[in-house]
């Protein structure tokens, strides 16, 4: 009974952190466009401003909506280091995969690496990041 009302509780985290995970990718889009042809800012600075303001909304949601923790430092430190653990590793991946199957495949890579690694790093946060019981 228990295992059940855990995999329950799994698969609404999990459904909340895709929701999550599409709207940040046309979150990002909009606000890039909004920066860059509205306002006028130069694409590296566009850019720059919304990829501070996913990590907030990321950050935010995460916390409050799908894992439902309360705020601490140690869990935004936390959150920093998975994160960037995982760019990292998003773009070694993707540069391997390219050198292997050539440069015509690159977007098929970008949307493996990163639906996998999406998926990873759900588990990551669910059980290291954003867990109320475990230490890390």
């Amino acid at each position: 009974m228990l295992k059940k009302i855990q995999f329950k509780d799994n698969a609404k985290k999990l459904y909340k952190f895709l929701i999550l995970w599409v709207s940040s990718y046309w979150l990002n889009l909009f606000i890039t466009f909004l920066l860059k042809n509205i306002l006028n800012l130069s694409s590296e600075i566009a850019y720059w401003i919304t990829i501070i303001l996913i990590f907030l909304y990321n950050f935010i949601l995460s916390f409050k909506i799908i894992f439902k923790v309360n705020f601490s430092y140690k869990i935004l430190l936390k959150y920093i280091l998975v994160l960037f653990s995982f760019s990292i590793i998003n773009y070694f991946s993707v540069i391997f995969l390219k050198n292997i199957f050539w440069e015509k495949y690159l977007y098929l890579i970008i949307i493996f690496i990163v639906s996998i690694l999406s998926i990873i790093k759900f588990i990551v946060y669910n059980n290291f990041v954003f867990n109320k019981t475990k230490k890390w």
